[in-house]
């Protein structure tokens, strides 16, 4: 099951109502996934998706004038699929992490460390826009995936997400 830890901002501007943050559940690493609704530039927003363990990102563009969130979450596996082939993941394991995220639940938020990081994330994709406008969403995905951050011991988050990828094709 896929758990949306969804910031303030996002619950509100999409209206959902936020369950508790699950604890003591024996989740595998794939499961856990913050987002938070942040302004890509003057003309839209967009939804920082980012895993708690690997804190690998994903960036999904949406209309302020229509936030549903399965839409979102439709984007997002697409994301997920077309990471996890890139990471040399199995279709046998495609096809199960995607069959294990199809349900979902919503809650709050439980890591100030993660929430830290998205932020920083955010203000680093905004500079993106900004500064290399020719970055395209892809392009800025891969800088934040590829920067050193201190929660992962100053690791890559695709060396964390690729090493993690790995304990996956078992399954």
């Amino acid at each position: 099951m896929l758990f949306v830890h969804s910031t303030q901002k996002l619950a509100k501007a999409t209206r959902m109502r936020l369950d508790p943050a699950p604890i003591g559940l024996n989740l595998s690493w794939i499961d856990c996934w913050y987002a938070n609704l942040f302004a890509l530039h003057n003309d839209g927003d967009a939804i920082l998706m980012t895993n708690t363990d690997t804190l690998y990102s994903f960036i999904i563009p949406v209309s302020s004038k229509s936030l549903a969130l399965f839409g979102i979450l439709d984007a997002f596996r697409i994301k997920l699929a077309s990471a996890l082939e890139a990471n040399e993941a199995s279709e046998s394991v495609i096809a199960y992490v995607n069959d294990r995220l199809q349900r979902y639940t919503v809650c709050k938020t439980a890591n100030r460390s993660v929430l830290g990081t998205m932020n920083e994330m955010i203000f680093s994709a905004q500079y993106f826009v900004t500064q290399r406008p020719e970055y395209t969403i892809e392009d800025i995905e891969a800088s934040l995936n590829e920067m050193p951050l201190g929660p992962l011991k100053y690791q890559f988050s695709t060396e964390r997400f690729r090493e993690l990828v790995g304990t996956l094709q078992g399954t």
